[in-house]
């Protein structure tokens, strides 16, 4: 599958926080409080931080926007905004602009210390943040490569599909789903404009919503244009995500499982015996 964008990446849930400072910008003017965070990622190499804005002296749900910026190359990735009254194009030029040396080295001491996670712990996910719940989004936990982002394009505009698997098993373990977003000047916009559910195991597709400039007829057209970007059935391939989300599933809960069983100690010899016979171990099941 061709990307032809190239830049347009998602925000992924699998960061780490590893510091923050407050940020001063000339603009209006504002103050923001800003975490840096490195992906957690166990299959993840890449060399990126997220930098993330909060409204300075808010909640951490108060988020305005955020840059996804490879530390290598010093250039910003991708931008993403969650507050639409905050100008976040300018701010984040004026932010890259005054990026110096003494940024640049926080920076870097912090990638030095990333150390992938081995699992990615339920509760760590913010699942709430997409506005589905219950549901994981694929990219959000296994690093999707360019070439491996669902990106096209169709009556002159990008569009940006985001695909979600339930994690409880009450569910329908065949049933996803598919949200479409529109892609201006590499940046996604998190409200999506069509929300398909698709069962990759009979190929059948529902609308769930789409905004009203969607007619139905172009929302079949969108879904054709994704299946064909795919180069495999669109069945097989969401198949194949959703085997990896449960293998990913499956291992978090024998980790905690394990986590929370507890390790059985070996009496002492002059120990009470644990069969409860009120003799010493040794006189007991230790002989």
């Amino acid at each position: 599958m061709e990307n032809t964008l190239g830049t347009a990446k998602i925000p992924r849930t699998t960061l780490k926080p590893a510091w923050k400072t407050r940020v001063e910008f000339e603009q209006k003017p504002i103050a923001a409080d800003l975490v840096g965070c490195y992906c957690a990622n166990q299959e993840c190499d890449c060399t990126n931080i997220t930098l993330v804005f909060f409204k300075a002296g808010g909640q951490l749900d108060e988020k305005m926007f955020e840059i996804v910026l490879n530390y290598k190359t010093w250039e910003p990735e991708s931008i993403f905004t969650y507050n639409d009254d905050v100008d976040h194009t300018k701010l984040a030029d004026e932010f890259m602009g005054a990026l110096d040396g003494t940024r640049k080295k926080k920076i870097l001491s912090g990638a030095k210390k990333r150390k992938p996670a081995k699992h990615v712990p339920r509760d760590d996910i913010d699942l709430t943040a997409s506005g589905i719940d219950s549901m994981v989004c694929y990219p959000e936990i296994y690093r999707v490569k360019p070439n491996e982002e669902l990106l096209f394009e169709l009556g002159g505009k990008h569009y940006l599909v985001l695909d979600y698997y339930y994690l409880e098993a009450e569910y329908d373990a065949n049933d996803i789903l598919l949200t479409f977003h529109v892609v201006e000047d590499n940046v996604f916009d998190s409200q999506p404009v069509l929300v398909y559910n698709f069962q990759f195991t009979t190929g059948g597709e529902i609308i769930q919503e789409k905004s009203p400039d969607i007619t139905e007829q172009f929302a079949g057209e969108l879904f054709k244009k994704l299946s064909e970007s795919l180069g495999t059935p669109a069945g097989k391939f969401f198949m194949d995500r959703h085997k990896r989300i449960r293998k990913w599933r499956k291992e978090q809960q024998e980790t905690k499982k394990a986590e929370t069983t507890p390790t059985p100690t070996k009496a002492a010899r002059n120990d009470p015996c644990p069969c409860g016979s009120g003799n010493k171990y040794k006189k007991c099941c230790g002989m």
